[in-house]
């Protein structure tokens, strides 16, 4: 009887002992992923399994196994390669290898199929292939190096991210269960989401797509779309979008009217000449800056405002700052407007915009039909100043001030006022616009130097015949010579370099005044009818 108890205490001791023994290496056949690492390269990562004390193994020197458990959590673990290769073994269902950056440039999950979640964002991989992974419902690999990625298998997928890597393109037409998909940053110049009818989200923002068609995204609560080359945008169907990010395109108009969850809007850097909100009543935020709105295109913005509490925090920036190409139109509406709804306008660095209008919400609006300037060429020396005077007609105008800009201000600047100083000798011309933006006047400014020497070519410069048909000679030019011929809008009609004693072609000019310039001094031409 003892000699039988021994036995069988023997047995079970070496039972446990080959069990224990197995356990420090892993079992053949057992998934493992595989990280390619710079040299001895120190990497962090974490696992998680299906189940609680599942065994795993991490090889960070061949045949030198790290056992560890692993559940359901997942903590993070630092291991140091002897070498470039790591291999974790075991039943992972989840892998999160990101932002080891350049340490870790390649990664193989091809014969673990239970992975249902890997992320790898920030790193340098350059190729990753998931097509064995067919469990997969979440993939996040921004921040990397991909020039492709094949999904096509991965049909249980309902998240994918791959932003920042250099795609040109990527099919989802098979990830029919996806609800998030994030690729921006990358060089797709199309994208079909069509089939993706799931997604309440999609980040496609800074790439090269020239269309995008959502319309059957029905679901999106979430659209970034900014930083491509749309040229139209047809967002009628997505009802619930909560938040629009399609700054930076080649929009020309926007319909959000049937958008009344939006409380983002951010459609700053395109061409809309017009934005109507009246139907969004839930918006918070407006960025709507760098569009070529006028001053009564603003006006009818904030009167289209839905009313909000302190509490919502609502912003509108209809200008970037003060240097925006579009603030003159800004500065001229009245924000009042805006903040007896309990809107803020303000600049990107929060300061208050200090509007000068006077339009109120519900006011009859008497638009522009002219606007003349009491001179169509001038001439100012380096330094000097001259006054340009608009008047915008009828005299009941709603909006009756003046935008005034130059087309180069390195020759000629010019302020709120129509004061025009002479910088860099040359000529460019002076616009005068209308604050409804219907209308516009130009002055051909000629800038001239101080110096004796340009004096002295001033006086002896001339025009003769004057008026003239077919053509006209120039006096004073001694030397082969640079004329150019300009309307009075400014536009260059003619330009070539003439010989002493060589007229100028005019015959193809339609009569008119026109400006020669010769020599950075600007003298004035008649036309004659013919």
């Amino acid at each position: 009887m003892k000699i039988l108890y021994k036995l069988t205490t023997l047995a079970l001791l070496l039972i446990v002992t080959i069990t224990a023994e197995a356990q420090t290496t892993p079992p053949a056949g057992t998934p493992v992923i595989t990280l390619t690492v710079t040299n001895n390269a120190t990497i962090t990562f974490r696992m998680a399994a299906a189940a609680n004390n599942t065994p795993a193994w991490v090889e960070t020197t061949p045949g030198t196994y790290t056992t560890i458990n692993i559940g359901t959590g997942s903590i993070y673990n630092t291991y140091t390669a002897t070498g470039t290769i790591i291999k974790v073994y075991g039943a992972i269902t989840f892998f999160n290898c990101e932002w080891n950056k350049e340490k870790l440039t390649a990664l193989d999950v091809s014969t673990n199929t239970a992975l249902t979640g890997l992320e790898c964002d920030g790193n340098q991989l350059t190729a990753l292939d998931v097509s064995k992974n067919t469990a997969l419902t979440g993939l996040y690999c921004s921040y990397n190096q991909l020039t492709t990625l094949d999904v096509s298998t991965n049909t249980a997928l309902t998240t994918l991210y791959y932003s920042y890597n250099q795609l040109t393109t990527l099919d989802v037409c098979t990830n029919t269960a996806l609800t998030d998909l994030g690729c921006g940053s990358n060089k797709l110049t199309s994208l079909d989401v069509s089939k993706n009818t799931a997604l309440t989200t999609l980040w496609c923002h800074s790439n090269q797509l020239t269309a995008l068609d959502v319309s059957t995204n029905t679901a999106l609560t979430g659209l970034e779309c900014d930083g491509n080359q749309l040229t139209a945008l047809d967002v009628s169907k997505n009802t619930a979008l909560s938040s629009l990010w399609c700054g930076s395109n080649q929009l020309t108009a926007l319909d959000v009217s049937t958008n009344t969850a939006l409380t983002y809007l951010l459609c700053d850097g395109n061409k809309l000449t017009a934005l109507d909100v009246s139907k969004n009543t839930e918006l918070t935020k407006i960025y709507c800056y760098a569009n070529p709105l006028n001053t009564a295109a603003i006006d009818a913005l904030y009167c289209s405002l839905p009313f909000r509490a302190a509490a919502d925090n609502a912003i509108i920036r209809p200008a970037y700052n003060s240097t925006d190409a579009n603030n003159a139109f800004v500065l001229a509406s009245n924000t009042s407007n805006a903040t007896a709804k309990g809107w803020v306008v303000n600049y990107d660095d929060n300061s208050i915009i200090p509007t000068t209008g006077i339009y109120t919400c519900g006011s009859p609006i008497v638009l522009a039909t002219e606007i003349i300037l009491n001179k169509v060429t001038a001439t100012v020396e380096t330094g000097k100043t001259i006054t340009l005077t608009a008047t915008v007609k009828p005299d009941n105008s709603t909006y009756k001030g003046v935008v005034w800009s130059s087309a180069n201000t390195a020759i000629a600047t010019v302020n709120n006022n129509g004061l025009v100083t002479g910088g860099s000798a040359g000529t460019a011309t002076i616009t005068a616009k209308t604050e409804d933006g219907g209308y516009e006047a130009n002055c051909v400014v000629t800038v001239t130097s101080t110096t004796g020497v340009e004096t002295e070519t001033a006086t002896t410069l001339g025009l003769y015949p004057n008026p003239a048909m077919a053509e006209v000679f120039i006096k004073g030019v001694e030397i082969p010579t640079l004329v150019e011929v300009y309307s009075t809008t400014g536009q260059l009609m003619l330009a070539q370099t003439l010989a002493p004693a060589q007229p100028i072609n005019i015959s193809h000019l339609q009569p008119g005044v026109y400006m020669v310039k010769v020599n950075g001094i600007a003298m004035k031409l008649m036309v004659a009818g013919r």
